[in-house]
């Protein structure tokens, strides 16, 4: 355990998981060469969290009293060697470029709150109660973004935050941006991060559809339902790559538990012919339920962005063993490819966007629209290397707790996170897919959430 104030745990938690699916993006006086400053609500939890879970460890250091144990898992070592090769590859690119101090130390911050997230589900979710409570938060989160889709498909006919206090870049000001996709969230207007939020919330509703074999009619009746509404709000999201990451994720379930095929084969053709419905009925003006639809768009995003690849990972080669740092990459010349390296687009027409490369030389890169040249940008061979032992080691440590799981949760919550991790790995050719603050915080949480299981199984053996 990590502290004594265990009755906290769950409802902190719970309230935590609750505030990540509806918070919004709260800026901050701290300018940033590339992008705005930004936190959310979940950054103040953590903080305030895993602030009361380390003083007591603290307390003993200082006063050489026994210190209360934490559970760091096997996988925690690949986490702690991939932050280890990036801090490495941010120091050498600090001392190496001439500015992205700021930048760096940003984004460095915000990946030890990731781990932070991490430590503070595997050390506090340790009874079933707990791990039913936090799933439960899951689906009441994507139930509220439901709900608010709802209003925004059927009164307001447009995209549209409930709350937001300023957006998180420049090109977010032109209101057209956010309906040239489709519906946002509460306190979320990322169009990527809306689709495959709703997609991770879809895939838990089937993996306790499929697993959750003490779950009455009604009950898989509701999760049915819900995993087709969380399905549809994933498509009007826009992205392509939720559909896809659908796809993967529901056909990856199938594969791990080995029934539930009809009832996936039947959700998908309700889904289908219910999404030509609503392509047939939206306002395409407003919700662009076609950016999916269109098979041409698929190829032409491969296209336009295979060159862009070719051209980051030239300028990588200059610093091929550890990269440019995190956040500390900056293209030290203009390219007819600056939409892979800046945030800035501009708008020209209602169905499509012209990007142009920034006129100022040394302007930090926004987006590789591929996560691993992202990983090799930054942080080089090693950081791929570092990244690989790290994804593989959450697979094979998901896969043995599920042949393991002695409980039905710890069964679901394994898999889910596998079908949830093979879906985002696809999507990461095409986008810096584990960047997101929305969906880094549901990929953490996921995969606490499949090494907790790991105390669910010795809890149940206790019990028995």
């Amino acid at each position: 355990m990590i502290t004594k104030l265990a009755n906290l745990r769950g409802p902190s938690l719970f309230l935590l998981v609750i505030v990540i699916a509806i918070t919004p993006r709260i800026p901050i006086p701290i300018s940033l060469p590339g992008r705005s400053t930004e936190v959310r609500a979940d950054d103040f939890i953590i903080f305030i969290l895993f602030t009361i879970a380390i003083i007591p460890i603290i307390r003993g250091i200082i006063f050489n009293k026994p210190t209360y144990r934490i559970y760091f898992s096997p996988l925690f070592l690949w986490i702690a060697i991939v932050f280890g090769v990036t801090l490495i590859a941010t120091l050498i690119g600090m001392l190496l470029e001439s500015s992205g101090i700021y930048r760096a130390v940003f984004f460095l911050i915000y990946d030890l709150s990731n781990i932070a997230f991490f430590l503070l589900i595997i050390n506090w979710v340790t009874t079933v109660r707990i791990a039913q409570a936090l799933t439960i938060a899951i689906i009441i989160g994507g139930f509220l973004n439901l709900l608010w889709v709802m209003v925004q498909f059927l009164v307001l006919k447009q995209g549209n935050p409930l709350f937001v206090f300023s957006h998180s870049a420049d090109m977010w000001i032109n209101p057209n941006r956010i309906s040239l996709y489709g519906t946002s969230m509460i306190g979320e207007f990322s169009p990527f991060g809306i689709g495959i939020y709703f997609c991770f919330v879809t895939l838990l509703t089937i993996g306790l559809f499929i697993g959750n074999k003490k779950a009455s009619m009604g009950l898989k009746l509701l999760y049915a339902l819900l995993g087709l509404g969380f399905a549809t709000c994933a498509l009007l999201s826009g992205i392509k790559l939720a559909a896809i990451c659908l796809a993967i994720g529901s056909v990856t379930l199938l594969l791990i538990w080995g029934r539930g095929t009809k009832l996936l084969l039947w959700i998908g053709i309700v889904v289908f012919v219910g999404f030509g419905i609503l392509q047939a009925v939206a306002d395409e003006n407003k919700f662009a339920i076609s950016r999916i639809t269109h098979l041409s768009g698929y190829v032409g995003a491969m296209e336009n962005r295979i060159p862009g690849w070719i051209d980051l990972i030239e300028y990588g080669l200059t610093r091929p063993l550890t990269g440019s740092g995190r956040g500390v990459a900056f293209i030290p010349k203009t390219s007819e490819y600056g939409q892979l390296y800046t945030e800035t687009e501009i708008l020209w027409d209602k169905r499509r966007f012209d990007y142009h490369s920034s006129e100022v030389p040394n302007s930090p890169f926004g987006e590789a629209h591929n996560q691993y040249v992202r990983i090799f940008l930054e942080t080089g061979i090693l950081g791929l290397v570092a990244f690989s032992g790290f994804i593989i080691s959450a697979f094979i440590i998901s896969r043995k707790i599920f042949k393991s799981s002695n409980n039905d949760l710890s069964k679901v919550l394994s898999s889910v996170f596998i079908a949830c991790l093979i879906a985002l790995l696809i999507a990461a050719i095409t986008q810096d897919a584990f960047n997101p603050a929305l969906i880094s915080r549901m990929f953490w949480l996921y995969c606490g959430l499949s090494i907790s299981s790991h105390h669910l199984n010795k809890t149940i053996q206790q019990g028995s």
